[in-house]
């Protein structure tokens, strides 16, 4: 156990966070084991990891940007003993896994399982699951120590100082109540030794109005701490809460693209716990360390044996505390990954539920959501077992400690060295003593679930806002609508270029039509106009300026666009189209006419006040395509992207919106991405994609003229099979060996 114990100290557990985290959650590992210690967010972008996982290639980059000499290798598990340890083990079966082996010996190895923690596994169990392919990682001088950005609790004290006024009344009112209580304990002596031996009536009707004092007293403080710490901690949790979803707001598209996004929303939910982190937590571990001090002290004071025997019970339930405090921090987080995992597929199942019944496979994921529920359930009755222990034990230990003290202080009773009401007083001063030890597991707790949440919390808010830009930020002026891509080349991935070569120029006011097959990169350029990525080698200009000089919201408030699979929010038709800004209802109807949409909504009970449904279920997918045309027209941005914009409107409505749009183009540059020939053929010119490269440009006869690829699309109705790059790697295959 001590040998695990140390283990685990020097090679942490990152846990993963996600059913595809294992590869960041052991590089992480591997980099904290070096002194590099980065946070699972930062993992995640060092090895390119997306909802496929992480490469072996992505694993090796990785290394090389902190400072490692990677080497991805294929052995055999004698040749292990050669490798510097830890290295990074690629697991088969399923979907992949990633484990760090940490100690090799030849019948066995120590391996760090993301979501599992330490294993040893015998040299056979290992063979069977090992896929044969590791990461070897070694220091270079390259490699600097690096303390971890995430520091949950400064970022608590950080939250208390911005209250300390309040936080400092709640704690003198938790004092001063407890003060009041220990009072009770002599006025126990009083009644004891003096009131009943001198039957003395006066003293005891006083005493009793005193008490009576007192507890009204006492009751008032401890409403008045409870109420100030529950508005405290409702400002605290909605300003953090807020900061939360300002930066997720802020983030660059590439994460939203890869992240599972329920679970980077269900983060915002764990601020809860800084309200008791706060109350519950700082604040009780204040007042109970004055509270233990002076009993203590009291104790001493009245019987220094007495004390003594007290005094035992802190190391006692602090060992225990200490000794399960990572299996606690472990469970914990488990529970709470189940609970994201169950509740994101929840909400996807039942996104998807028309298509689940019409299919009838409502058993298929019933079955799946049951499997997910047992995995939460199981996980939350683990974790509050394993809080159960200390807390079962203080409780124990405890009442140890107050039965030696009973019957310590009795045979001091009885040997006649103290009286029977000094005997109350230090009973009582031993259970005032006992209390904080007692309330020391849950308070623990408490503030762990906080740090446990602002940790999980400040992994997103130390993210950057978006992608580096250049230092030379420059401001946008009047945009008229020049476009020009410079030898451009993408790749959302490593070593897999989705562009290449891109030279191109769109004159302002003009309309470029991009045509290719599916998956040939039509979209990517579009997000590399809009700016949600950069380019991996090149410039994209926007009026002669690159985008990596132009702040985002300055290019973004110059783009208007309409992408693939758009959504409708849960608002008032007027809001979809708005985004929720002012704007003058002839203006947005105005919008809608051109996108053929005024019609139907003025149809609706309430027009443009109407609510859309989740999605936009109560319309159909051309009644929602044309609401989101008329939020992109009501922009007048003078640069408008249509990536597939009119798929779903059947062809009548698609020419008249094509017409008006026509009409009121107003010099405004427009770039349209779509299959249909009836879109295509207005455009003032047209490029042909294919694998990433554009490899035709010209008009529509032009092409047609020259019986290329762009004939072949229109001459095959643009069902020709998908050609996708093919990519040569040398074994191991590093980007397709995944997990």
């Amino acid at each position: 156990m001590l040998n695990k114990t140390l283990i685990y100290r020097r090679l942490p557990w990152i846990r993963a966070s996600e059913g595809r985290d294992c590869g960041p959650s052991v590089f992480a590992s591997v980099a904290h084991f070096y002194k590099h210690r980065i946070t699972l967010e930062q993992a995640r972008n060092l090895v390119g990891a997306d909802r496929n996982g992480t490469s072996l290639a992505g694993l090796r980059d990785g290394g090389r940007a902190i400072g490692l000499e990677s080497r991805p290798a294929q052995a055999i598990y004698s040749a292990l003993q050669h490798v510097q340890l830890p290295a990074i083990a690629h697991l088969k079966g399923g979907e992949g896994h990633y484990v760090v082996i940490y100690k090799w010996s030849p019948t066995s190895v120590v391996v760090l399982d993301p979501s599992r923690g330490l294993r040893t596994l015998s040299k056979t169990e290992f063979e069977a699951m090992w896929s044969g392919y590791l990461v070897e990682f070694k220091p270079t001088a390259a490699l600097k120590p690096r303390e971890l950005e995430v520091k949950p609790l400064k970022t608590l004290l950080q939250l208390a100082r911005q209250h300390k006024l309040i936080l400092g009344i709640v704690l003198f009112f938790a004092l001063l109540a407890t003060s009041l209580g220990w009072i009770t304990s002599f006025f126990m002596q009083i009644l004891i030794d003096s009131i009943i031996p001198n039957r003395d009536q006066a003293l005891l009707f006083a005493l009793g109005v005193g008490l009576i004092l007192v507890s009204v007293f006492q009751s008032a403080l401890q409403f008045g701490r409870l109420w100030l710490s529950a508005r405290v901690g409702q400002q605290v949790h909605q300003r953090y809460s807020a900061q939360y979803i300002d930066r997720l707001l802020r983030l660059p598209m590439k994460v939203f693209d890869v992240r599972c996004i329920p679970g980077l929303v269900l983060r915002v939910t764990q601020a809860d716990g800084i309200q008791l982190a706060l109350s519950e937590g700082l604040i009780t571990i204040l007042a109970d360390t004055v509270m233990f001090v002076t009993a203590l002290g009291i104790i001493a004071f009245y019987n220094p044996v007495a004390a003594s025997i007290a005094a035992v019970a802190l190391p006692l339930v602090w060992f225990v505390l200490f000794s399960l405090n990572d299996r606690v921090y472990n469970v914990q987080l488990s529970s709470i990954i189940h609970m994201e995992e169950f509740t994101s597929h929840m909400v996807d199942v039942f996104d998807c539920v028309r298509t689940i019944k019409v299919f009838g496979a409502e058993e298929q994921y019933k079955a799946l959501l049951n499997e997910k529920l047992a995995n939460f359930t199981k996980s939350r009755m683990d974790s509050r077992i394993n809080i159960a222990l200390p807390s079962a034990w203080s409780v124990l230990a405890t009442s140890l400690i107050t039965a030696s003290i009973l019957w310590y202080g009795s045979s001091q009773v009885f040997a006649g060295s103290m009286t029977p009401g000094e005997l109350v007083v230090l009973f009582g001063m031993v259970a005032f003593y006992l209390q904080p030890i007692q309330r020391l597991p849950a308070t623990i707790l408490n503030l762990r679930t906080a740090l446990l949440g602002i940790e999980r919390m400040d992994e997103i808010m130390t993210l950057p806002d978006e992608e580096s830009r250049a230092n030379d930020v420059v401001a946008l002026p009047e945009v008229k609508g020049e476009i020009k891509f410079n030898d451009v080349h993408f790749a959302y991935l490593r070593n897999k270029m989705v562009l290449k070569k891109l030279n191109f120029e769109i004159k302002p006011g003009e309309t470029v039509a991009i045509v290719g097959e599916t998956g040939s990169g039509k979209t990517s350029l579009a997000n590399l106009i809009a700016g949600f990525y950069l380019p991996t080698h090149g410039d994209v200009l926007i009026d002669g300026i690159s985008t990596r000089q132009i702040k985002p919201d300055e290019l973004r408030n110059a783009i208007s666009a309409v992408f693939q699979n758009t959504r409708l929010m849960q608002q008032s038709i007027r809001d979809n189209i708005t985004l929720m800004r002012d704007s003058d209802i002839e203006l947005i109807r105005n919008a809608a006419k051109i996108a053929q949409a005024d019609e139907f909504i003025t149809g609706q009970m309430y027009g443009y006040e109407s609510q859309v449904a989740r999605g936009g279920d109560n319309f159909s997918s051309g009644q929602g395509q044309r609401i989101t045309l008329a939020r992109a027209l009501l922009k007048n941005a003078p640069i408008l992207i249509l990536d597939e914009a009119t798929s779903n409107l059947d062809s009548a409505t698609e020419q008249g919106f094509l017409q008006a749009l026509e009409e009121n183009r107003a010099g405004r540059t427009t770039v349209v991405i779509a299959h249909r020939l009836s879109t295509i053929l207005r455009a003032d010119r047209i490029l042909v994609m294919d694998a990433g490269e554009i490899i035709e440009s010209g008009s529509h006869e032009q092409l047609l003229a020259q019986a290329g690829h762009y004939y072949n699309l229109i001459k095959g109705q643009l069902t020709k099979p998908l050609s996708e790059p093919v990519e040569h790697i040398a074994a191991p295959n590093l980007n397709q060996l995944t997990a």
